[in-house]
């Protein structure tokens, strides 16, 4: 089972500051002028008029349509989009944006897009995190991970799936399922698995489905939740 660790992140207007965020480096009465400033969130129908909204705000330097921008670009899926979502990422994150910093360094993490390169994704990270966004450990996990720090990763997963942060709980589910870092526990590792579903998460829905079809002496098969959590996947 692989780690996975992608979240890109929309910045509503006027909503709170996220769970994952402790201390912002941009401060209140600054992000609330950036928001004040920047382009709503588009609905299905004016995506284009959001578009060139938000291709005027990040060209006047907003760093929150900066980082709208470039999610924009990146769920787009055209021929280079890609590249562009990069470009308004390091934007962003250059004039300290908590969530653009991390999603650069999931880029660099993923080499989605660009060239994989995990000490620029655990560098980024390491800035989300001075400034407040406590989710960007997961990141550090997944790179800790990949060299075999089992015990590391765990802790650093743990931190983040604390916080709420989705794509950090599937991960510790996946290290509690194979015994990664911690003692295997595989109760403990649904657990984990359904509070990153509960929130979308794709990945723990597809697991979820997969355990309660086939059951075990621990978790026994469980067709209604099959089609609950089937149901999740086929509507997301």
């Amino acid at each position: 089972m692989k780690y996975l660790f992608f979240s890109i992140t929309l910045i509503l207007i006027g909503c709170q500051e996220s769970v994952y965020f402790r201390q912002p480096q941009i401060d209140a009465k600054e992000m609330e002028q950036l928001r004040q400033n920047s382009c709503p969130i588009w609905k299905q129908e004016d995506i284009l008029t959001q578009y060139e909204c938000l291709k005027l705000g990040a060209k006047n330097n907003n760093p929150i349509d900066q980082q709208n921008l470039a999610t924009f670009y990146l769920v787009s899926r055209a021929e280079g989009s890609k590249k562009e979502a990069f470009y308004w990422f390091q934007k962003a994150a250059n004039q300290g944006l908590p969530q653009a910093q991390h999603d650069l360094a999931v880029m660099y993490l993923e080499g989605d897009g660009i060239e994989k390169d995990n000490n620029l994704a655990k560098k980024w990270a390491e800035k989300a995190i001075y400034n407040g966004m406590v989710g960007a450990n997961g990141i550090i996990g997944v790179i800790e991970s990949e060299n075999k720090n089992f015990e590391k990763a765990f802790k650093l997963y743990q931190i983040a799936a604390d916080t709420g942060f989705a794509p950090a709980q599937y991960n510790l589910g996946i290290a509690y399922h194979n015994g990664e870092g911690v003692r295997p526990d595989f109760k403990e590792a649904v657990k984990w698995y359904e509070l990153a579903a509960n929130q979308g998460w794709r990945p723990a829905i597809a697991v979820l489905v997969d355990i309660y079809s086939r059951g075990s002496p621990e978790i026994p098969k469980d067709e209604a939740k099959v089609q609950y959590w089937q149901s999740k996947l086929d509507n997301e």
